[in-house]
C-alpha cells in the first residue's frame, strides 16, 4: 500500500534502543503484577467489581491504573506510535481523519514481556482466573474477526483500501464501521447477490459474538494491516490464547 513506504521511511528516524537491564526486571515484575491483580486496581476509572469490565474502553481504563502510555514508552525504551492523533498519556479514538500508526517494535516488545505465563506454567495457573473474567472475551473476539478476515483477501484487501482512502482524503464517515456489527454473522456478505458476495469461512457460535466488539475489532485489523503490524499484533495474540485458551484455539484450526 502507498502509505507503507513512507511509514518505513518514518521508522527508520526512530532509534531502537535495546531495553537495559533495569528496564526489563521493571517490565517483568509490572507484567506480573497486572495478571495478578487485575480488575482490582482503579485511577481515573467508574468503581468496578467482577461483572464490570464489560467494554473496550473499562478494559483498556483499566490497563492505565498500572501504567501510563508515557510510562510504558520509557520502559520499552521505544515510542509506542510514530504518526497519529494520540499524546503520550491518552488514547483520542474520536478523531475521525487519522488513527494511531504503532511503531513496529512496540508488539515485538509486549510479546516479550507482557505473558509471563507462556513459559510458566504455575503462573499460568495462578492467573487463568484473569484471563477467564476479563480477557478471554476480548482475545477470542479479536481472534475469530482476524481469522475470518483473513478466509477472504480479496475483500480484506478492498476494504482496507477503502478505509485509508477515506482517512487520507478527510471522508471517513463516522459510521463507517456500522456495517461490521453483523461481521460475524455466517451470512454476513458485501452484496445481496450471491453470486457476487464477498464469502468467508465461518464457524458454529460465530453468530454469538458481541457485535460492538466485532466492529471494534475490525476497525483495529483495518488500521493494522494499514500500518504493517498485523501479523506482529496477531503472533503476540496466539501466544495468549494459545497459552490460556488452547481449547478454543484447536476448535477453530482448519
Amino acid at each position: 500500500m502507498s502509505c507503507i513506504s513512507t511509514l518505513q521511511e518514518e521508522w527508520k528516524k526512530v532509534a531502537i534502543v535495546p531495553i537495559n537491564t533495569t528496564n526489563q526486571n521493571r517490565l517483568h515484575l509490572l507484567a506480573e503484577s497486572t495478571w495478578l491483580n487485575f480488575g482490582k486496581k482503579i485511577r481515573n476509572c467508574n468503581p468496578i467489581n467482577l461483572k464490570e469490565i464489560e467494554t473496550i474502553q473499562d478494559f483498556f481504563c483499566n490497563l492505565n491504573s498500572f501504567i501510563s502510555m508515557g510510562e510504558l514508552s520509557k520502559l520499552l525504551s521505544i515510542p509506542i506510535f510514530i504518526h497519529g492523533p494520540h499524546s503520550e498519556n491518552k488514547l483520542n479514538t474520536f478523531d475521525q481523519h487519522d488513527f494511531g500508526y504503532y511503531h513496529p517494535e512496540f508488539p515485538i516488545r509486549i510479546r516479550k514481556y507482557f505473558i509471563p505465563a507462556l513459559n510458566d506454567s504455575t503462573f499460568r495457573t495462578l492467573t487463568q482466573q484473569t484471563y477467564d473474567l476479563y480477557i478471554k472475551k476480548y482475545s477470542r473476539t479479536f481472534f475469530v474477526v482476524y481469522r475470518k478476515l483473513m478466509s477472504n483477501q480479496e475483500f480484506y484487501d478492498k476494504e482496507t483500501e477503502r478505509y485509508l482512502m477515506l482517512v487520507e482524503e478527510k471522508r471517513l464517515d463516522p459510521f463507517f464501521l456500522e456495517r461490521f456489527n453483523l461481521f460475524m454473522i455466517p451470512d454476513f456478505t458485501d452484496n445481496e447477490d450471491p453470486e457476487y458476495g464477498a464469502k468467508f469461512k465461518t464457524f458454529a457460535g460465530d453468530e454469538f459474538y458481541e457485535t460492538k466488539l466485532v466492529r471494534v475489532c475490525v476497525g483495529f485489523w483495518l488500521r493494522r494491516r494499514i500500518d504493517n503490524t498485523e501479523t506482529l499484533f496477531f503472533d503476540g495474540l496466539l501466544d495468549l490464547i494459545k497459552t490460556y485458551d488452547l481449547e478454543f484455539y484447536q476448535s477453530r484450526l482448519d
